[in-house]
């Protein structure tokens, strides 16, 4: 009857610890996700540009190109990967093989981790040449809107430039 305490007990203390390190598991992914970059699309304002003056100008797309917009990496995907890699890999074995368990959960981790901050920080986007109304021609990189889709040559656009220089286009 002890013994069977004892075991009982036994695996409570295991499956509390299994459920602490679950949590720290999920932690470091979660909080990624919250690292996705800012919408670069031709709809999106930040606070700084609201109620500010902005100047349009009229125009023809004459070419566009697909195009990757990556933000730069922070590093906390390779370190939270090789943070949640290495707690995963040393709940595995016992002695030494725990150890070697832990090093390769942790390098596989941090390869993950990695890609998985790439994929977040890549956008799919479009650079635009647009010749404009004045006979100018300029070229845009953005994000591709969901809301509107791809811009597509030949579409009537709008070029809207902040006092910044950041400047969107738009369908007409």
């Amino acid at each position: 009857m002890v013994s069977n305490m004892i075991k009982k007990i036994a695996l409570f203390q295991a499956s509390s610890h299994f459920i602490n390190k679950s949590f720290l598991l999920m932690f470091p992914l979660i909080f990624l996700i919250g690292c996705a970059t800012q919408s670069q699309t031709s709809g999106s304002y930040s606070a700084d540009q609201a109620r500010k003056v902005q100047t349009i100008q009229t125009g023809t797309v004459e070419n566009v190109k697909a195009i990757n917009i990556s933000s730069d990496r922070s590093g906390l995907g390779l370190i939270s990967g090789g943070v949640v890699g290495g707690i995963a890999g040393s709940s595995i074995g016992k002695g030494k093989g725990r150890d070697i368990a832990a090093v390769i959960g942790a390098v596989a981790g941090s390869i993950i981790g990695d890609e998985i901050e790439k994929k977040v920080n890549t956008l799919e986007g479009q650079e635009l040449t647009v010749l404009l109304k004045d006979g100018n021609m300029i070229v845009v990189a953005q994000e591709i809107s969901d809301m509107d889709g791809p811009i597509r040559v030949g579409d009537k656009v709008r070029v809207i430039t902040g006092a910044d220089g950041l400047t969107r286009v738009s369908v007409n």
